[in-house]
């Protein structure tokens, strides 16, 4: 063998060892490059996926925000009306001793007092103290036994009634009845009145201005 061929020869032989390698090292790149990419997918995807949780939670956030808002403002709408319709009628009750029926009112206010009292369901002629305004201390004083009559009729049983020596303020409405030891009294003064009823004028504004609301 000469020498030109055993170059030819090894040159040959490297040739082949050179496309060996270049096809196992092209072979092993696309292998990376398909992992890669497929990594990249798998990674893309997860954050797709995150990304799609986090809108869904910032979603879910203010469609809470949302709802409470408007929770928040309707119940404002809600009080606001009820305070309105409560504050004329307190002011329209403030006129009350304008009315000519002013002195009856008191008459079913003692009455009431008294049946707040106790009175009325045991034994008869028990004594009571009414304490009211000087101006309405002037409308009773002739009144007194047309009340105890009635009290009478509406119960079956009779009660004395009386005026206490203290006096409500001039600009107090109603009248606050003690019992004849002086250590229980029945307030139905307007104050106290409006006090009791406001709860039921809540009740009947919303079910005439708010239908269905649960509040």
């Amino acid at each position: 063998m000469s020498e030109q061929q055993i170059i030819d020869d090894i040159l040959a032989h490297g040739k082949e060892e050179l496309d060996a390698i270049m096809h196992q090292t092209n072979t092993t790149l696309a292998q990376r490059r398909e992992s890669l990419v497929s990594k990249l997918a798998l990674i893309i995807d997860d954050a797709d996926k995150k990304i799609d949780e986090e809108k869904q939670r910032i979603k879910l956030r203010w469609d809470r925000h949302i709802a409470q808002e408007e929770r928040r403002a309707r119940l404002s709408l809600q009080d606001r009306v009820v305070q309105t319709v409560l504050d004329r009628v307190r002011n329209e009750l403030k006129t009350l001793r304008e009315n000519p029926d002013y002195p009856s009112l008191l008459h079913d206010w003692i009455i009431e007092a008294a049946i707040g009292l106790g009175y009325g369901s045991d034994e008869d002629n028990r004594k009571a103290w009414i304490q009211c305004t000087p101006e309405d201390r002037e409308l009773l004083k002739a009144e007194i036994p047309g009340i105890e009559e009635r009290f009478f009729a509406f119960t079956g049983h009779s009660m004395q009634l009386g005026f206490d020596e203290k006096n409500l303020s001039r600009e107090s409405i109603g009248v606050i009845l003690t019992d004849e030891t002086g250590r229980t009294a029945f307030s139905n003064t307007l104050t106290n009145r409006f006090r009791r009823s406001s709860q039921d004028v809540h009740r009947l504004v919303m079910e005439r201005m708010f239908p269905g609301s649960n509040e």
